[in-house]
């Protein structure tokens, strides 16, 4: 008898789970999201590993936010029949990239640099170049475990929209959270959902109703304005 209740106490835990996530994937794809794969450390260190392909058969891309959208990677392949190695990281110096690449002997390939002038020339590097020397520092202790695992979550990321954890995890979402503006508290605007998709390739690229519609564009476009004109001198609030 015992263990009837434990069976049925099982298969009704299950069937709530699976009815939870199945109706909070099924709403993310009625609102029109599409599968967006994390840009987290696996993903680049996934291409960082492609960098050593001959020259004639790659190239490899390291800067910012404009070539991680501008770069059209199938009509980079089909113009020129060559591989597009994305590196490139958004907000990020690509001067650490471009250090680590020019330090390991076994890379031999074209590399094309984005510079994003107050990046590249910033005088806050440290802070700039901290989101790529973070993916550099993994790619060097990156375990077979760790690969192992990248790949069962690309796989998983390629069927489920609601795994995009930096959109859809509980503590993105609370993030985003409407909370009353206190005084000499600065909090970091939130993109627009829509602003910021990601492919496979590391492609970024953004949702189609983000660009039809003012509203949150103008919104992305305020959120730059307010980014632009922070004084990010080491020891100024909102650095």
């Amino acid at each position: 008898m015992e263990g009837t209740k434990f069976i049925m106490a099982g298969i009704t835990t299950l069937t709530l789970v699976v009815l939870s996530i199945g109706g909070w994937e099924l709403y993310l794809r009625h609102k029109g999201y599409p599968i967006s794969y994390n840009d987290d450390e696996s993903l680049w260190c996934t291409w960082r590993k492609n960098a050593y392909q001959p020259k004639n058969k790659s190239t490899v891309f390291i800067g910012s936010s404009r070539i991680k959208y501008d770069l059209d990677i199938p009509t980079w392949k089909r113009l020129t029949g060559e591989d597009a190695v994305q590196l490139s990281f958004p907000g990020t110096s690509p001067r650490a990239v471009l250090n680590d690449l020019a330090d390991d002997q076994d890379f031999k390939g074209n590399l094309l640099i984005d510079v994003t002038e107050g990046l590249f020339f910033g005088r806050d590097e440290p802070r700039r170049e901290k989101t790529a020397r973070d993916a550099i520092e993994y790619y060097k202790k990156w375990t077979p475990a760790q690969r192992f695992s990248a790949s069962i979550n690309y796989y998983l990321e390629s069927q489920f929209v609601f795994l995009e954890k930096n959109k859809f995890s509980l503590n993105e979402l609370l993030d985003r959270l409407k909370v009353p503006k206190r005084k000499a508290v600065f909090s970091r605007p939130k993109f627009p959902l829509g602003f910021f998709m990601c492919r496979s390739t590391r492609q970024s690229f953004m949702m189609q109703d983000f660009v039809n519609d003012t509203i949150p564009r103008n919104i992305q476009i305020n959120n730059w304005k307010t980014l632009g004109s922070l004084d990010t001198r080491p020891g100024i609030s909102g650095d």
